[in-house]
């Protein structure tokens, strides 16, 4: 386990409970622009529009957190088998960043397109076609 990932490991489980609760605030807000006065109406939108910019901002952190957990974990999984594979009696070798991009494409697909390089995904998958 990562050394931050250690000190921190309560954030994503922090980032999901401020997500809930933003959902639940915004359909309360929703509940009651529907059933308020006219003269309330514009304010409630007004809440509303902030609590939906709140949950995109909390929603692509949290997406963010959990794509880079999964990219540091296919990219230790790597490192494992590239050690073992020393151990074994292979030369030293090091792995350079566009190649770690190429493992990334490959074992992890649920990055729709992504990569750590932010790379687009056809040029991605010309550079898988050609490693394999």
């Amino acid at each position: 386990m990562h050394l931050h990932e250690k000190g921190y490991n309560f954030l994503p489980q922090l980032l999901k409970d401020e997500f809930s609760s933003l959902k639940t605030a915004l359909n309360a807000a929703s509940k009651a622009e529907r059933t308020c006065s006219r003269a309330d109406k514009a304010s409630w939108a007004a809440e509303k529009e902030r609590l939906e910019r709140q949950l995109a901002q909390t929603r692509t952190r949290l997406e963010r957190t959990q794509r880079e957990a999964r990219e540091r974990e296919v990219l230790a999984n790597a490192k494992k088998a590239e050690r073992e594979k020393r151990k074994e009696g292979k030369g030293a070798w090091h792995m350079k960043k566009g190649r770690s991009c190429s493992v990334e494409r490959s074992d992890i697909q649920a990055l729709n397109g992504t990569c750590c390089c932010n790379r687009s995904s056809t040029r991605w998958r010309q550079v898988v076609e050609r490693t394999r």
